[in-house]
């Protein structure tokens, strides 16, 4: 177990398996009326336009009516401040689907970490938008000032969430560099293997922060980023180029923009955030809940297996697009090439 709490550091601070064989339906007709989202470029947590070196979300908002609808995005973080209405809005049911996995501790925020990703998600537009406003949040606190996160934590939180919540989405903002291709500790083993499982037998999707070590990461693995069934996310700069502190190995995923976003504080106010691929990895949550909207709001059937095979990615044009995964994640294309 990792009961130390420098082991599992934010990825802010240091530095697919199996599924279903189900086919997918014919292309629907998307409602003649759909609510128009205004971009402004002061409220949108993922701060850029694809022009600018962003990925075009707002797209899938006006042309397609994909917001995150009917999409249960579970944050398993520091808590979040249920005080700030723009983001205590996207929690249903505040007594149920917020919780702390830290004995005697409140589940107020009290680090600010998990308040920031949850905005970037979800929030829904008095002094922001979230990538996927209209979603709705599940809070597991497992970690304060008082109490780093440990394994036996996670997979409480990761149950919590999957199996009497009903997640559709988790995201875990959070990595430790590992030696070895597979966890080889008892509860890391628990958490592989649950993750795996959800993944495949439960259509779950996992979505973790690969971590800030840059090319020093190139010969490691990351917790629990690089297992199966989870997707590892890394983050492009404001020039749709790799962050040069985004960690990348054989087992990236893919990348989203992790600089100039923007997000809540225990200010309570909206600031630009420090490059980091842990509000890169809540950005790629918030893309998922819109591309996932799609099948809860027509009721069709997924494979979550199926979803993640379909993704379209930019390729940069760079001599080592290694450090990009798959590449650069292209939501709109993504969609097109899903339904």
């Amino acid at each position: 177990m990792f009961s130390n709490t420098n082991k599992f550091q934010y990825a802010t601070s240091t530095g697919s398996g199996g599924g279903l064989n189900i086919s997918f339906p014919q292309e629907q007709t998307v409602p003649a009326a759909l609510p128009k989202w205004p971009f402004d470029d002061k409220k949108m947590s993922w701060a850029l336009a694809s022009e600018k070196g962003g990925i075009e979300i707002l797209e899938l908002w006006n042309k397609y009516g994909l917001t995150g609808q009917k999409v249960k995005v579970a944050v398993l973080d520091s808590g979040i401040d249920t005080t700030i209405t723009d983001i205590s809005g996207a929690v249903n049911d505040k007594d149920a689907d917020i919780k702390c996995f830290l004995p005697g501790e409140p589940v107020g925020d009290d680090i600010g970490h998990g308040t920031t990703c949850a905005s970037i998600i979800a929030s829904r537009g008095d002094n922001l938008y979230g990538a996927a406003p209209q979603c709705n949040l599940i809070i597991g606190k497992i970690e304060s000032k008082r109490t780093g996160k440990t394994s036996a934590t996670i997979l409480a939180a990761l149950k919590w969430a999957c199996e009497e919540r009903n997640a559709d989405i988790i995201s875990m903002s959070f990595s430790v560099p590992c030696t070895t291709e597979a966890p080889s500790l008892n509860d890391d083993i628990e958490i592989a293997n649950y993750i795996k499982m959800m993944h495949e037998v439960h259509n779950k999707f996992f979505i973790a922060a690969i971590g800030n070590l840059g090319e020093d990461a190139k010969d490691f693995f990351a917790f629990p980023a690089n297992y199966d069934g989870c997707l590892s996310v890394g983050a492009t700069g404001d020039d749709k180029l790799i962050w040069d502190g985004s960690s990348w190995n054989k087992k990236l995923s893919f990348v989203v923009p992790g600089s100039k976003l923007k997000g809540y504080d225990l200010s309570k106010t909206v600031s630009t955030l420090e490059p980091a691929t842990s509000y890169a990895c809540p950005l790629a949550a918030g893309v998922f809940a819109n591309l996932l909207s799609y099948f809860k709001s027509t009721g069709n059937s997924f494979s979550a297996k199926d979803i993640i095979s379909r993704l379209k990615y930019d390729l940069p044009d760079e001599e080592n697009p290694f450090k990009y995964g798959n590449g650069i994640l292209n939501p709109v294309q993504s969609f097109l090439n899903i339904k």
